[in-house]
């Protein structure tokens, strides 16, 4: 079908006469297995060695799009690993490191420059009186009328710059006069943040006999590297099919019909102009962030690659090492191996290098070693381990529309900076209102992939450096039914397909055998593949075929040498756990640790549920063994009921019938049962629940406590499916979580919060509203990427050494102003001196401090003399309202502001009352010496001791986190030092018939290393 045949017959003006689009054919002959998307149909064409059995789509539009010789990748693995000489890059998609040039280039450009111009010229008026002229303001909301934003990627010859030069790395304005680059910084905010008007900039930046000065604001931006459109691809797609098309092909197509066969969908429309020319306005755009230049330009950071490699110790460097086998991981054979990262699961070091999926072997393909290196991945000089995350999140308050992000994390980071906004790539924002088909998220995808697999086999970083950066996407880290489409799996609420781990059917929720890992039969990964490529190849009665009956369809993601659907798409505990795990509903407010968001909000009454349960069913101290009175027959709640009961009924009897030998009395009978209501039943249960998902849920966690979070799910869901109790999929899918920690390491270093987190984010950037234009999606993107761009400014700025003046310094805070918008800090100025002796602290200040400095100083308390030593004066002490540490925020009872989190662990589950927080300086006697300093803080711990009564989570208090003390007791005040503080709890206040109780429960596990103190304002 040849939607492009009859341009002689299309009236739209600029395509009279207009010549055919050129094609440079480029390709690598290597290719094993080839991508049908649409997105690199100049790829299709060529067939390896080892292709030439298999099936391959004829697609007549290559002469109208040649988008896959656009990016010329090298698809075969690296034959040098360590070592590498310098080569020519392979294409023009090897961005230089260098220094940032001021080209205007809003998109990558293609291989292939030569392009139609555009019809509709800057200086034609718009045919309607609708149409308004430019604004006199600099309008810095980010948003861009989607009909002039290609005219700008096309048409940018009105656009000011000074040379070509590369466009990633260090920003030019760092190698001008720090006169220049400031003035540059201070027009920047002033259009920024307070609308400085064109005129105003251009005034600023008048001055004479600087001939090389920046004149505009978009010259400005550019020269500090925080034009955001330099770095952003706007796709336009098909509304229907979603194949894709880089910009400058806008104009080379003859008519707006999508030319993908058997698509009626279009491209673009067309808008007269009063000049009597043709404007093409996209239908959709898809804003991108391509994967390998933004790597390029993360390297260029100061200090990133050895922040990158900081994860490596003993053993874990770069050289000639073999990917391991799960046997050969130590904590195969050691249950107290303790996991504290990615690094420390086996899976890490099981990635293998120089892989190419091929055609043949027992399921039809195979991932090769076609060099025989033998090479563990992460032991390349540049091996970097790569996670994404895929959700859909609705924009603004009102309404239904809503997009999709893709987001790409650098595993190598350090845990503590991986998830920051600042280093997670933002590749593309999915147009709206609905979440794409799988079929159309192929299309999305298709770039993404084919730079992936380039970047398996290497990428050129910088021009003085030929060292070569690989890349290995390693899990697909996204909620349930993501992960299952982006797979090409069937819906989780499919019947034979529910689980993509096991065999269990949908209707196994209902018996225990569902929640019994001895009664799983695990799928096979290999057998997904086999039919995701039957399916690719087959006509439309054997794709259906192959759905219902093999549960999977293609996913471009199959093109990936060592992508896995299953093994690569781990439980999501976020949404497992805290989202759809819950059998009670409730309305909860923000809690102490003032997460926002539902799924925050979920994980705080996870950690509190027993204790708030006990308090609300206890009678005489313990849970009474009676059953809940039922709702009355006309709430909401009674007929909800109903409902849920009716339908366990029914599934029942469908997992009955299916294994066969009851009676019709039997089955009768099944009708009549109703869920168990006694309380200690429920309350035992979800004790064995909450210590399974604490378990799950620490920053650090065991082999042997990983299995034994296992059993304690397992007995759980076991037991609720014998109360009759509704359990959704999630709860079967998380009897598999236990293979992911072993192999990813603690869910904190892959799970799903950030990107929620990151979310909320992108869904509270301002836009105009206009939805269906693309004008949304390519807001929230040039909000991301200008907030990145800022980030990177700032830390070149930081880096600037001894150059770094006054100026600069001022530049930095103003800068981060930009990114904090209208938040405040606290402030940093110290209260008047507190005096140690009113507080009746002295003492207790002083034996610490002595004991703290012995080796260094003999300390004497400031009313002695006659004795050897030097006196400590308290008068060099500044009180504060809170400090932080692991980026944990502890506050002074005694200060307002400080008085929500005075309570406190130390030293590991010792609950304790935090009264004062002190930063002590003992000036020397020698002013030679330097002075002595600490940060203290002065407690109150909680008591217990044997008088207390036995609590029925006893047995489970310490993998649940939960203390019992004497209400209202404290202890006498000690002094410790404040990196002791080891976490945050939740109190509560029982009544118990022998006494008043506190119960804590931890909110957290984090480390122990001061960060930052606030003063008390």
């Amino acid at each position: 079908m040849q939607h492009n045949a009859g341009v002689d017959h299309y009236a739209d003006g600029a395509s009279q006469g207009s010549a055919p689009v050129e094609h440079d054919g480029g390709g690598d002959e290597e290719d094993a297995l080839e991508d049908d998307s649409g997105f690199f149909d100049a790829l299709d064409g060529r067939a390896g060695s080892d292709l030439e059995d298999s099936k391959e789509e004829d697609h007549d539009d290559l002469e109208v799009r040649s988008y896959g010789s656009n990016f010329n990748f090298s698809r075969g693995p690296s034959p040098i690993l360590f070592d590498v000489p310098a080569r020519e890059p392979d294409s023009e998609e090897n961005f230089w490191m260098g220094i940032q040039d001021d080209a205007p280039s809003r998109s990558p450009s293609p291989a292939a420059s030569l392009r139609l111009p555009s019809p509709a010229s800057r200086a034609a008026t718009p045919a309607t009186d609708e149409e308004l002229p430019d604004a006199d303001l600099v309008d810095d909301t980010l948003n861009v009328e989607m009909e002039d934003l290609f005219d700008e990627i096309l048409d940018s010859g009105d656009i000011d710059h000074l040379d070509e030069r590369d466009s990633h790395g260090r920003p030019r304005a760092l190698s001008e006069h720090p006169l220049l680059r400031n003035a540059y910084i201070h027009v920047y905010i002033a259009s920024t943040v307070h609308n400085a008007t064109k005129e105003m900039t251009k005034l600023m930046l008048d001055g004479p006999a600087m001939a090389n000065m920046a004149r505009t604001i978009g010259t400005v931006q550019r020269r500090l590297g925080v034009d955001p459109d330099r770095f952003i691809t706007y796709y336009f797609i098909c509304n229907i099919c979603w194949s894709g098309h880089h910009p400058r092909e806008l104009y080379r197509f003859h008519s707006p019909a999508c030319p993908q066969e058997g698509c009626d969908g279009q491209l673009f429309r067309l808008k007269k102009m009063t000049n009597g020319k043709s404007k093409r306005i996209p239908l959709r755009v898809l804003p991108t962030t391509p994967i390998i230049p933004t790597i390029q330009r993360m390297i260029s950071r100061p200090g990133k690659l050895d922040e990158w490699n900081r994860w490596r110790q003993e053993g874990d460097g770069p050289g000639l090492l073999p990917p391991i086998e799960q046997v050969d991981w130590p904590g195969s054979n050691d249950p107290n191996l303790r996991m504290f990262d990615m690094m420390d699961g086996w899976g890490w070091s099981a990635i293998a290098a120089g892989l190419k999926r091929r055609r043949g072997g027992e399921w039809e393909l195979e991932d090769v070693d076609v060099q025989g290196l033998n090479q563990r991945f992460v032991a390349l000089p540049m091996g970097l381990v790569l996670q994404m995350n895929i959700d859909w999140f609705r924009v603004g308050k009102r309404g239904a529309y809503s997009v999709g992000a893709v987001y790409i994390t650098v595993c190598n980071n350090p845990r503590a900076k991986r998830f920051l906004r600042e280093e997670t790539i933002l590749y593309c924002v999915i147009p709206g209102p609905t979440e794409p088909t799988t079929a159309q998220l192929n299309h999305v995808l298709s770039p993404l992939v084919h730079e992936l697999r380039k970047l398996y086999n290497g990428a050129v970083t910088r021009r003085d450096d030929p060292q070569l950066a690989h890349g290995y996407l390693n899990n697909n880290c996204s909620d349930l039914p993501a992960a299952h489409k982006v797979n090409g799996l069937r819906g989780h609420t499919s019947h034979d397909f529910m689980c993509d781990v096991c065999t269990m059917p949908f209707n196994s929720l209902v018996s225990p055998d569902c929640f019994d890992p001895t009664k799983f039969v695990h799928r096979n990964d290999w057998r997904f593949l086999k039919y995701a490529f039957r399916w690719r190849e087959a006509d439309e009665d054997g794709r259906t075929e192959i759905v219902e009956n093999r549960g999977v369809e293609w996913s471009i993601l199959n093109l990936l040498p060592g992508w896995l659907p299953m093994k690569k798409s781990p439980s999501d505990m976020m949404h497992g756990a805290y989202l759809a795990q819950f059998v009670f509903s409730t309305d909860l407010p923000k809690l102490v640790t003032g997460g926002s968001g539902k799924a925050d909000q979920w994980r705080n009454l996870a950690t509190v549920l027993v204790v708030g349960l006990y308090v609300a069913w206890q009678e005489g101290g313990q849970v009474p063994d009676k059953n809940a009175p039922l709702p009355k027959s006309t709430t909401k709640v009674a007929k909800k009921r109903e409902r849920v009961e009716e339908l366990l009924n029914k599934r029942h009897r469908a997992a009955v019938a299916a294994e066969g030998g009851l009676t019709d009395e039997e089955m009768a009978e099944l009708a009549s049962l109703h869920m168990d209501r006694n309380y200690r039943r429920h309350f035992e249960t979800i004790m064995e629940w909450s210590t399974a998902i604490r378990i799950y849920g620490s920053q650090s966690i065991t082999v042997e406590e990983t299995m034994r979070a296992a059993d304690a799910h397992a007995r759980a869901c076991q037991s609720w499916v014998r109360m009759f109790c509704h359990l959704v999929p999630y709860f079967h899918i998380l009897m598999h979580l236990w293979m992911w920690i072993l192999l990813l390491g603690p869910v904190y270093g892959w799970w799903t919060y950030p990107y929620g987190r990151a979310n909320g984010y992108l869904s509270r950037i301002k836009h105009n509203g206009k939805t269906g234009t693309g004008e949304i999606e390519s807001t929230l993107m040039r909000g991301w990427t200008k907030m990145l761009l800022i980030h990177e400014l700032i830390m070149y700025l930081e880096d600037l050494g001894d150059a770094k003046t006054p100026e600069d310094e001022d530049a930095i805070c103003k800068l981060r102003e930009v990114l904090k918008g209208t938040q405040t800090e606290f402030a940093r100025f110290p209260q008047k001196v507190p005096n140690l002796r009113k507080l009746n602290l002295y003492t207790r200040v002083f034996e610490y401090l002595q004991d703290l400095w012995r080796d260094t100083v003999t300390l004497i308390i400031d009313t002695a003399t006659g004795i050897p030593g030097e006196s400590f004066v308290a008068t060099a002490i500044a009180s504060y309202s809170h400090v932080r540490v692991s980026g944990i925020k502890y506050g002074a009872s005694t200060s307002p502001r400080g008085r929500g989190c005075s309570y406190a662990y130390m030293d590991g589950r010792q609950a304790v009352r935090i009264d004062h927080l002190f930063r002590i300086v003992h000036p020397r006697q020698d002013p030679r010496l330097p002075s002595l300093e600490t940060t203290c803080a002065v407690v109150c711990p909680f008591v217990a001791d044997g008088d207390l009564p036995e609590m029925p989570w006893a047995p489970r208090a310490s993998d649940l986190g939960i203390g019992t003390w004497h209400a209202h007791i404290l202890g006498d005040h000690m002094v410790i030092d404040a990196k002791m503080l080891s976490g945050q709890f939740a109190l509560a206040e029982v009544s118990h018939p022998m006494t008043d109780l506190w119960i804590t429960i931890s909110l957290c596990h984090n480390s122990q290393e001061p960060e930052l103190v606030d003063n008390e304002g």
